[in-house]
């Protein structure tokens, strides 16, 4: 049976001992907390930063609602999935058994999505989706009761094939991870011109003989899909090798994202990302994101700090819709539908798939004041394109007008 550790501080009332006894009485204890909230995440191995981002945003954003979600006080619960899609989905059924959380944060890859929508949505829980979703959530097995903060990586893909194309390029070569070669067909399949890919072994450190290879397949530019070390790894080769002043690099931004872009300086100098999200975005969260995160958490925040940060804002809408009840779970979804709280990325609102619209910007590395790694905006590529998958969702809604104020 799972544990649910007390590892972090709770937001008003404190935090419930879950392994001990979650049988909760509806009825809680007078001056405890309204509501609980469950954050689920692979918090460890190699990429945990991209969860632990997000955690550290959701809870910076909750610091500067005053530490309540719309003025009620909440029990936060962190749990490490371990990249497990079957732990994850067993985390879940114990915490709709025993907590009945109002909501789960999800922060991790697309099985586990794939895994626990279904049981979020027969439970009744809202579920907001914090890293990559199975594109088919998008699309036909999209919920009532899931929200997504960002699109589904495919779709990135897709649109940078398509930018890629309309800039003029011809032919650009795919870098892949061997295991999973698929990872480059929505670039291919949107790019009107040659994408041969080439592929590279998990682990990989010598990328050398494969640099060499994109040169002699004479490709005009480079588009990486390698996550993590192997992206690090790749670019630090690719500034050594004298390509980059030929072949410029392109990525996607949730990928090639600050963390890669600082462990792989200087050479990530000039890589080029298409994104929905840049450090120097101008909505007034973001800059309040960016002012304080590295003052709290003591380094820069990537983009998955950005959704953690979005999250307590869309709950914080959520509750104050409810108007701290909780008996009406429509009345917190439109509130969220609504997006009219404070956001990272100016202007994102919900498709009827509960999926955001939203404007993606080219971003180029540079470095700040202090020599860091840092993306700045280059220009929009795409304004609100809709997710490939959105067609073949059958969720269908139109928000109702905003109650007229009463005259005093």
């Amino acid at each position: 049976m799972p544990r649910f550790p007390r590892r972090f501080p709770r937001f008003g009332a404190a935090l419930l001992a879950l392994g001990l006894a979650l049988a909760v009485s509806p009825a809680r204890a007078a001056g405890g907390p309204d509501f609980d909230i469950a954050f689920i995440g692979s918090l460890s191995g190699d990429d945990a930063y991209m969860a632990q981002d997000s955690l550290d945003g959701f809870r910076l954003g909750v610091k500067h609602l005053g530490g309540h979600l719309g003025g009620a006080d909440f029990n936060l619960v962190v749990e490490d999935d371990h990249h497990d899609p079957e732990r994850d989905r067993t985390l879940v059924e114990k915490m709709q058994a025993d907590l009945h959380p109002q909501a789960i944060l999800l922060a991790s890859g697309r099985r586990a999505t794939a895994a626990v929508a279904p049981l979020a949505e027969a439970g009744h829980t809202f579920l907001l989706l914090l890293n990559d979703p199975d594109p088919a959530l998008a699309g036909k097995d999209c919920g009532s009761y899931l929200f997504s903060l960002l699109a589904p990586r495919a779709d990135l893909d897709a649109l940078a094939g398509q930018y890629l194309g309309d800039q003029g390029f011809k032919r650009v070569a795919v870098v892949v991870p061997a295991a999973d070669p698929a990872r480059g067909d929505p670039f291919r399949a949107a790019f009107h011109g040659e994408a041969p890919p080439f592929t590279a072994k998990r682990g990989e450190m010598n990328f050398r003989p494969l640099l060499k290879a994109i040169a002699a397949a004479k490709a005009d530019a480079v588009y990486l899909r390698l996550d993590g070390g192997m992206a690090v790894n790749f670019i630090r080769a690719y500034g050594e090798s004298g390509l980059k002043a030929k072949l410029p690099l392109f990525g996607p931004g949730d990928s090639v994202n600050q963390m890669v872009l600082a462990a792989a300086m200087p050479a990530s100098l000039g890589v080029q990302s298409i994104a929905a999200w840049s450090e120097d975005g101008d909505s007034p969260a973001n800059r309040r994101l960016m002012a304080d995160f590295e003052t709290e958490y003591g380094r820069l925040p990537t983009y998955y700090a950005a959704l953690g940060y979005d999250a307590a804002m869309m709950l914080d809408a959520a509750v104050r819709g409810a108007d701290k009840k909780f008996n009406s779970d429509e009345a917190m979804r439109i509130a969220m539908r609504r997006a009219d709280y404070p956001l990272s990325r100016a202007g994102l609102h919900f498709d009827y798939n509960q999926f955001p619209l939203q404007d993606y910007v080219l971003r180029q590395a540079g470095e700040d004041s202090r020599g860091r790694a840092t993306n700045e905006t280059r220009g929009v590529v795409a304004h609100d394109p809709r997710s490939g998958q959105a067609e073949a969702c059958p969720l269908h809604w139109t928000l109702p007008p905003l109650p007229v104020a009463k005259k005093p």
